[in-house]
């Protein structure tokens, strides 16, 4: 008889530190997140409203979710960090170490198919503002200049970035651009992956081809208070996220 394993927690777009606090309910969660009850967790990006691989940019509320991270990865459960568009330089720097990977994308092996994650804000090709503030804000010159500057200025110039991010791509964010997620999904399929999941765009969407591939997003933690489960036998799922803590 084969032993299946437990279930794959994913979690998109919790956004903490946007308010004081709001870390809180992550923090209770994450102490359920345990390998006899989950075999992997995947944050699918925006896990906090941004997070930049330098130390000047902790807050107590970042510091305290992060340390909740390392302690579900050692415990035994491999955390995988997908990066959003509000994580930045996350790979080399002193977070990586708190997770098992971060990576632009994750695939997944389960018994009914291989999995493709991602987080999804560069899917649509439409929003040029967006784009370009992406360029300006992530290239290796505009890390130089964070490093070097004081940590004074340098909060200053990621308030102006995420004001400029939050303009341009909010509008593009909770409409679900489903022509274009359905095209990048048919390129996953065509390379083997049976299920295409994204964060990104907040609210729940998915659509299910006849012959078991299928595409969707993640609903985001802090607006609809779900998360993402792929079951034992490999199927995709959303639930509440109080089952964390029941």
């Amino acid at each position: 008889m084969t032993t299946l394993s437990p279930p794959i927690l994913l979690i998109a777009d919790s956004h903490i530190s946007r308010e004081e606090g709001d870390e809180r309910a992550m923090i209770e969660a994450l102490e359920g997140v345990r390998p006899d009850r989950w075999s992997a967790l995947y944050l699918l990006g925006d896990v906090f409203h941004y997070l930049i691989g330098d130390k000047k940019f902790l807050t107590p509320g970042i510091e305290a979710t992060i340390e909740a991270f390392r302690r579900v990865k050692e415990r035994g459960v491999p955390t995988y960090y997908v990066e959003g568009n509000r994580d930045f330089y996350l790979k080399g720097s002193f977070l990586e170490p708190s997770f098992t990977a971060v990576e632009l994308a994750f695939q997944i092996e389960t018994p009914a198919g291989r999995y493709f994650l991602t987080h999804g804000d560069r899917i649509n090709d439409r929003d040029y503002p967006y784009r370009f503030w992406r360029f300006v804000s992530k290239n290796p010159i505009a890390f130089a200049a964070m490093k070097a500057v004081p940590e004074r200025a340098a909060r200053k110039f990621v308030s102006n970035v995420e004001a400029k991010l939050h303009k341009t791509n909010f509008k593009h964010k909770y409409r679900i651009p489903e022509e274009l997620l359905l095209a990048f999904a048919a390129k996953r399929w065509a390379e083997g992956d049976r299920m295409v999941l994204f964060g990104h765009f907040h609210n729940e969407w998915r659509r299910d081809e006849e012959d078991g591939r299928g595409v969707a997003v993640v609903p985001a933690w802090c607006d609809t208070g779900k998360i993402g489960i792929i079951d034992r036998q490999g199927r995709y799922e959303t639930a509440p996220r109080t089952v964390l803590t029941a």
